[in-house]
C-alpha cells in the first residue's frame, strides 16, 4: 500500500505583504512646503486682484475733465464734439464746456481739449526795419538805421495814400471768444495758431487802411489821427476774423510809427512849421477877439 505524504506548508506565503495597520499614512496628510506655496499664491492673487480693481477705478476717474478759469473746454468722442447738456447762455455754443469738472470717458475714448480765453499779445514787425533781438524794447528812434533806400523783404514799411513811406510796429491784444470755432477753423494752440492767422490778417488790414490815409495820419505826431488809424485797423481785422469764423477777437491795436531815417528830419521840420503856423493863427485870432 502506497503511502502519500502531503507537505502542507501552508504558511500563506504567496508574495503578499501586509504591513502593520499602525504604519499606514493618515488620510489627512499634507506636505507643509506645498501648503506654504499655496498660501503664498493665494495671497499674491488677492494683492493682484486689489491692484487691478484700484487701477480700474483710477482709469475710470481719469475721465473727469477739469476746466480752469479763463478756459473753455471741448470733448471729442469718436471724432465728434460732445454736446454740453448743462450749457447756458454764457457759453458761446452747446459744445463748449465752462470752468469746473465735467465727466467724460477716459482716453482714448474721449479727447479733452482746453483752450485759453485769457487775453494774449502779439507783436507784428512786418512793417518795420529789421529789429535785432537785443534792440527789442528800445524806442524806434534810437535803433532806426540811416539808409538811403529800403531793401524789400528785409526792411518793411507802410505805403500811405500820398505815396510816402513810414515804419511801424503793431502790438495786438486778442483773445479766443469761441473755443469750438477756434479749434474747428484755426487750431488748438492759442499762441502759435492764432498768431499765424493774425499776422496774415493784420498785414492785410494795415495795407488797406494805410493806403487810404496821408502819411501824417499814420505817424505818432498826430495822436487823434493815429488813434483813428489804429481803430480802423482793429475793425478791419475783426471783420476778417468774423468772416473766417475764427472764434477770435482783437481787443486793441497799438501802433508805434516813425518816418524813414533819411527823411525823418524833413518830416520833423514840416511838422514843426505846421505847428508853429497853427500856434500863430491861434494867437492872431485871440488878439483879434
Amino acid at each position: 500500500m502506497a503511502t502519500h505524504t502531503h507537505q502542507h506548508d501552508h504558511d500563506h506565503e504567496h508574495g503578499h505583504y501586509h504591513p502593520p495597520h499602525d504604519s499606514l499614512p493618515p488620510s489627512s496628510y499634507s506636505d507643509p512646503g506645498a501648503e506654504s506655496l499655496n498660501q503664498a499664491l493665494r495671497s499674491g492673487f488677492n494683492v493682484l486682484r486689489v491692484l487691478m480693481i484700484a487701477l480700474l477705478l483710477a482709469y475710470a476717474a481719469s475721465g473727469w475733465f477739469k476746466i480752469n478759469p479763463n478756459e473753455q473746454g471741448l470733448i471729442v468722442r469718436f471724432g465728434k464734439l460732445r454736446e454740453n447738456a448743462a450749457a447756458d447762455s454764457q457759453m458761446p455754443s452747446r459744445n463748449v464746456f465752462g470752468p469746473g469738472s465735467h465727466f467724460s470717458l477716459p482716453d482714448p475714448f474721449d479727447q479733452k481739449i482746453r483752450v485759453s480765453i485769457a487775453s494774449e499779445t502779439f507783436r507784428d514787425e512786418r512793417f518795420c526795419f529789421q529789429i535785432m533781438p537785443d534792440n527789442r524794447g528800445k524806442s524806434l528812434e534810437s535803433i532806426m538805421p540811416q539808409v538811403e533806400k529800403l531793401t524789400p523783404g528785409v526792411q518793411g514799411a507802410m505805403f500811405s495814400g500820398d505815396r510816402n513811406l513810414s515804419h511801424a510796429v503793431f502790438t495786438l491784444e486778442y483773445r479766443v471768444t469761441n473755443a469750438e470755432k477756434f479749434v474747428r477753423n484755426v487750431g488748438e494752440d492759442v499762441r502759435e495758431d492764432a498768431q499765424r492767422l493774425l499776422r496774415h490778417f493784420a498785414d492785410d488790414a494795415v495795407t488797406r487802411v494805410a493806403a487810404g490815409l496821408q502819411v501824417e495820419r499814420l505817424l505818432r505826431q498826430g495822436k487823434t489821427d493815429q488813434a483813428d488809424f489804429a481803430l480802423d485797423v482793429r475793425r478791419q481785422i475783426n471783420e476778417m476774423l468774423a468772416q473766417f469764423d475764427a472764434g477770435l477777437e482783437v481787443n486793441k491795436v497799438t501802433p508805434d510809427t516813425i518816418e524813414p531815417g533819411m527823411v525823418r528830419q524833413a518830416f520833423l521840420g514840416v511838422t514843426r512849421v505846421q505847428n508853429e503856423a497853427k500856434q500863430a493863427e491861434a494867437e492872431a485870432r485871440a488878439e483879434r477877439e
